[in-house]
């Protein structure tokens, strides 16, 4: 399954660097970003198509850039938050190997 995660566009360089982390793993230092510590319950968000993660994006922030992942579909929790399954959870990190960027620029085009 394809996800989009929007982010503010000032965390790309760290995706890039660290990839996706679980809302809770972002807190963690660099010795347990090294070994992949993850606690049961923190996930990473993302909608099934880019439309979606465009808005939330613009949402909550000026500026995006949108994180585009593969995942199994055994992989992925229906985000209840939202109707329609438009939003999933991963509970675990993302590896920067398999994130795509796309930027504001390309958005726009």
């Amino acid at each position: 399954m394809k996800l989009y995660h929007a982010t503010n566009i000032e965390n790309v360089d760290s995706i890039l660097q660290y990839g996706l982390w679980t809302s809770e793993s972002s807190k963690a230092d660099d010795e347990e970003r090294q070994r992949g510590v993850v606690t049961e319950g923190e996930v990473v968000y993302g909608f099934n198509n880019i439309q979606d993660a465009i808005t939330f994006g613009y949402d909550n922030n000026d500026h995006i850039a949108i994180c585009v992942f593969d995942v199994s579909d055994r992989e992925v929790s229906v985000d209840l938050e939202y109707d329609d399954n438009v939003a999933y959870t991963v509970n675990h990190n993302i590896d920067p190997d398999n994130i795509r960027i796309i930027t504001e620029s390309e958005l726009d085009d």
